[in-house]
C-alpha cells in the first residue's frame, strides 16, 4: 500500500496549528503591555521559536528514520534477502519542514499571519486582559530561524 507523503497530509501545518501556545505564558512575565508593538513582536518571536524548536526535532526523527530505512534496505541487500523497499517517508519531507518555518518567521505569509494572530489572541488576552490589541495596526519583523535551516 502506498502511503502519501506527510506534506500531502497537511502533517506539518496541522503540527503548527495545534501547538499550545498558553505553555508560553511563564515566558511572557517580563513583557509589558504598555508597548503594544514590543508585546506583539515578543509573544510573536516567542512563538516562532516555540513551533520551529518542535518542527527541528520533528526533522531529526524524520531524518533518523530515513537513514535507518536505508541501513536496513542496505542490509537486506547484501544478505540477498527479500524485502519492500521503503517509502514510507517521503523524499521532501525536510524541504517541507524548512519551509514552513521559513513561512512561520515571515509574518507577512499566511503562515507567519496566522501564528501571530493565536500567539496575541492566546497570550495576549491572559496577559494584557481588556488591552484590545489589534495585530493589523502592528508591523511585525520577521524572526530569525537561521540554525533550523542548517539540518
Amino acid at each position: 500500500m502506498f502511503l502519501r507523503p506527510l506534506k500531502d497530509q497537511g502533517f506539518f501545518k496541522h503540527v503548527v496549528r495545534h501547538m499550545d501556545l498558553a505553555s508560553l505564558l511563564e515566558y511572557t512575565a517580563d513583557m509589558d503591555c504598555g508597548n503594544h508593538t514590543a508585546f506583539v513582536q515578543g509573544v510573536y518571536g516567542l512563538a516562532v521559536s516555540t513551533v520551529a524548536s518542535s518542527l527541528k526535532a520533528l526533522a531529526m526523527q524524520i531524518n533518523t528514520f530515513k537513514v535507518l530505512a536505508a541501513y536496513q534496505e542496505r542490509q537486506l541487500q547484501h544478505r540477498r534477502l527479500d524485502y519492500v523497499p521503503a517509502q514510507v517517508l517521503a523524499p521532501g519531507s525536510s524541504t517541507e519542514l524548512r519551509s514552513l518555518v521559513e513561512a512561520i518567521a515571515e509574518p507577512s505569509s499566511k503562515e507567519g499571519k496566522a501564528l501571530a494572530a493565536r500567539a496575541v489572541k492566546v497570550l495576549g488576552e491572559q496577559m494584557c486582559p481588556g488591552e484590545g490589541i489589534l495585530l493589523k495596526e502592528i508591523k511585525l519583523q520577521k524572526e530569525p530561524v537561521m540554525d533550523f535551516l542548517l539540518l
